[in-house]
């Protein structure tokens, strides 16, 4: 009987330790998995919410970025109708520059940004590199781990106009995101009226990075819905006009 007291107080003895271990590990593994995430977001020196008039002088000052126009033919990289899901209409362009990433492999890959504002200070950095080559995407995803740890969220947006959008994103806590977002070609256009069209789809191929303020997509929200209450306002005046108008007609 005493043999069986001294291992039934083993085992809770043991079940404890394991339960304190698990206890004392949780807040390790949750800072492991995300981190870096309470500070404004930042790339290369320019820093979401800083004043549009401050942001030529950082480019100016600085030796990663360069200020650029962007290059001919890159607007096939931005606007909705080229399937960008960093479109935002309200958003004007503040200034556009020229830089490099450095993946893990220590290979530099070409990238240009744009930095937007819907207001008086930054609310979006908008990197493109327009290519899906040799794993890009996934070599720029470990840079992003190493630094915040793992995202919050993958997506896949399907297949529109033969051009599929897919990534990932990572919340901060001060209504801020980065979104790492790969635009490939996805379809068998083909060969037609003597046009390649998947060779003129692969050209709108892209790794992007998107830094936003979402107070700037919620402004966008906004207005979308109080537009779309107007018109349903005005579309049940028409209705009961049209009605009225009828009725009178019968009179």
């Amino acid at each position: 009987m005493r043999k069986i007291i001294l291992l039934l107080m083993s085992i809770s003895l043991l079940i404890a330790s394991c339960n304190q271990t698990t206890k004392t590990k949780a807040p390790e593994e949750q800072t492991v998995t995300k981190r870096n995430r309470t500070d404004t977001i930042v790339f290369m020196g320019i820093r979401l919410g800083i004043p549009n008039e401050k942001t030529g002088i950082i480019i100016d000052s600085s030796n990663q970025i360069t200020r650029e126009a962007l290059p001919d033919g890159f607007n096939r990289y931005i606007g909705s109708s080229n399937n960008s899901i960093f479109e935002n209409p309200e958003e004007r362009t503040i200034h556009t520059f020229y830089t490099h990433i450095i993946d893990k492999k220590d290979e530099s890959h070409d990238a240009w940004g744009i930095i937007k504002s819907d207001c008086d200070y930054v609310t979006t950095i908008h990197i493109i590199i327009p290519s899906c080559k040799d794993g890009l995407y996934d070599k720029i995803r470990e840079l992003y781990i190493d630094r915040y740890g793992e995202p919050d969220q993958e997506y896949n947006d399907g297949v529109n106009s033969y051009l599929e959008n897919s990534g990932c994103f990572w919340e901060f806590s001060n209504n801020q995101r980065i979104t790492l977002n790969k635009c490939e070609y996805s379809g068998t256009a083909g060969y037609v009226g003597g046009i390649d069209w998947s060779s003129k789809f692969k050209a709108f191929e892209r790794v992007e990075v998107g830094y936003q303020d979402l107070k700037a997509l919620q402004r966008l929200k906004q207005k979308e819905d109080k537009a779309e209450e107007t018109r349903l306002q005005a579309e049940k005046e028409r209705l009961n006009a049209n009605r009225k108008a009828r009725e009178d007609q019968q009179i």
